[in-house]
């Protein structure tokens, strides 16, 4: 009788390279094999060896071909597997079609396609879905790599060390596209409701909203966001009625874990919410936190208003700033007890002065009110708390206060738009780079595709002192976005101090057709141009930033005097930005531009005005 093994490879003998290659990576994960001719017995019937080999297995490995599904021997030891409730693992190999005889025994669309990522990149993908099947082999035949049904009220289950997840915007199937905003608000409730749950990593809106529209393999989305799972659905709304559609899959093999149809009013949306996350943590095995706090529930015009103010916001330009201020303002105004609007209103101020031109006095008072309107009406919002923390470190520089909103539960774990986390920033601005080097770490781990977390990272290093690493980050951002102009203003600076200035000049010229409006790129610019010996050039761009000591125009200023090495002018322009609590100034004093300024001895004063340490 042939030896009993866990996993047995049927495959056509035209293919026994690729399916020795199989055997070979499974056996060294740790999964015996039955393959033959190998584990035939000598003097044993070869058919009679095959059949015991299905029935001791708990897995069959199918390499599929176009010889693979011509043959009627694998065929039969597909249907003898079947029959035997064995699971199945499908790798295709080649762009074979499934024949009628195996579509019937295999779901055709959640096979292992190693052609579409390569033989040996298919492997590790194909080890973890035989690990999965092996741990779930006490069960029927499993779901996605052969065919089985699940039930909404007892979800399959994954292993216990499946604890990432990506929500992926939930498709907008009503006649309005307008109510696109409502799907994804819909998709970005259950990622907050699932990031509170501990021992779960979370992606982020951003990244996990980056292939909207996108015609994308689930495991290729998941590969690239590193995560085990992914969930996916739909919502179609008419009038007050939902249908909403929600998928788990698990990004190894593209199996559905867990499917479920909700048909509710819109009144029910809350309860849905809450229906789909719990359904993930039964799927993931995840011990809910007793403490978890309990969210408000706001009136349905109040949440649709503040959807709609989320999704506006998230597109951070001038007009849809605007269109987001007032959907909060109505939010705010159609349930009095719903904090979070002022929450978006306080950071709304923020994006006003970084992007905008309100004065800093005027919108960080702004904000500031805007916070404490929201802990008036809850004083444990943690959003709240991370807001007026980050406005005590910006505008104060009371890092005694800022520390203490940072101290309160959940507020270090807040993130906004272009601080992630808030906490992260908040070290930053204090002087220390390293806690919010592995702070930004964290937080491209939960949003790998946000550009933010990546130029904060790139922020930290220089700081730091690792300009190489910067580099690095901002080489990843413009991957990301070609077109980010913060970060080829810290490219072209990094460049140009490390040696480079040719190099430094051609990418300061390339910002600088992007966004010429941008007083930071001119600054730069005109700085490297004054340094490589351009001096009309650099005159004419320099007189566009002005001269009369207006407040907007300091930090450009003190940037392209410190560019063309004139460090006491540099530090004039400096003072007069910091007293304008110009918030763009501190982050330059960090960067290698100011690095002469730094060791100068105009730098004590300038530390005392950001009330840091002068070694800082």
């Amino acid at each position: 009788m042939s030896e009993s093994r866990a996993v047995f490879i049927s495959y056509a003998s035209a293919d026994r390279s690729a399916a020795d290659a199989v055997c070979a990576a499974l056996e060294r994960a740790g999964s015996p094999c039955w393959i033959a001719p190998r584990d035939v017995a000598p003097g044993a019937f070869y058919a009679d060896s095959i059949v015991q080999g299905i029935d001791a297995a708990k897995v069959m490995v199918l390499v599929l071909s176009r010889d693979a599904a011509a043959s009627p021997h694998v065929i039969r030891e597909v249907e003898r597997a079947t029959s035997k409730r064995c699971a199945i693992a499908t790798l295709r190999i080649d762009d074979s079609a499934m024949p009628p005889a195996l579509e019937y025994f295999l779901n055709a669309s959640h096979w292992l396609d190693a052609q579409a990522v390569g033989f040996a990149a298919a492997l590790p993908s194909l080890i973890d879905a035989v690990n999965r099947l092996l741990a779930d082999s006490a069960g029927a035949v499993a779901t996605g790599v052969t065919r089985r049904p699940f039930a909404a009220s007892a979800p399959a289950v994954a292993p216990r060390d499946a604890s990432s997840i990506a929500v992926l915007p939930f498709a907008n199937m009503s006649a309005d596209p307008d109510q696109e905003y409502f799907s994804d608000g819909l998709a970005e409730e259950i990622i907050n409701l699932l990031a509170q749950i501990p021992g779960l990593k979370v992606i982020a809106r951003t990244s996990a909203f980056a292939f909207r529209g996108q015609e994308r393999d689930i495991r290729t989305i998941a590969n690239a966001l590193g995560v085990t799972h992914v969930l996916e659905g739909s919502v179609r709304r008419a009038g007050n009625r939902l249908r909403i559609t929600a998928q788990l899959i698990h990004a190894a093999d593209g199996t559905h874990s867990w499917s479920e149809r909700y048909d509710r009013e819109l009144s029910d949306i809350f309860a849905v919410q809450d229906d789909i996350s719990a359904a993930i943590v039964a799927v993931l095995r995840i011990k809910l936190s007793r403490s978890a706090a309990q969210r408000y529930t706001p009136n349905l015009p109040a949440y649709e208003a503040f959807l709609k103010a989320r999704y506006l916001g998230a597109k951070v330009a001038p007009d849809s700033l605007e269109q987001a201020r007032r959907c909060f303002e109505q939010a705010s105004k159609l349930d009095a007890a719903f904090a979070l609007p002022h929450i978006g209103l306080g950071h709304y101020w923020i994006a006003t002065n970084m992007f905008g031109n309100c004065p800093a006095p005027e919108a960080f008072a702004a904000a500031r009110a805007e916070a404490h309107k929201a802990l008036q009406i809850d004083p444990s919002l943690s959003e709240a708390h991370a807001l007026l923390g980050i406005l005590a470190a910006c505008y104060d520089r009371d890092w005694i206060a800022a520390e203490r909103h940072f101290d309160f539960p959940q507020s270090r774990q807040a993130s906004f738009a272009t601080f992630r986390p808030i906490y992260g920033w908040y070290q930053f601005l204090r002087g220390n780079p390293e806690q919010t080097i592995e702070l930004a770490r964290q937080a491209i781990d939960e949003d790998p595709l946000d550009v933010w977390p990546r130029m904060n990272l790139q922020a930290a290093l220089q700081a730091a002192g690792r300009e190489s690493e910067a580099l690095e980050q901002l080489d990843k951002v413009l991957e990301l976005d070609e077109h980010q102009v913060v970060a080829l203003v810290a490219k072209a600076m990094i460049h140009a101090e490390s040696g480079d200035l040719a190099r430094g000049l051609v990418i300061a010229r390339r910002a600088y057709a992007v966004a010429p409006w941008y007083p930071d790129i001119v600054a730069v610019l005109a700085g490297l141009l004054h340094r490589n010996g351009d001096l009309v050039e650099s005159r004419k761009l320099q007189q566009s930033l002005g001269q009369d000591g207006a407040a907007a125009s300091a930090a450009p200023l003190a940037l392209f005097h410190l560019l063309c090495g004139d460090v006491d002018q540099g530090a004039d322009w400096a003072e007069t930005a910091i007293d304008a609590h110009d918030q763009s100034i501190t982050v330059y004093l960090r960067f290698v531009a100011s690095r002469q300024l730094r060791a100068s001895q105009r730098w004590p004063k300038i530390a005392r005005m950001l009330n840091l340490a002068t070694t800082s």
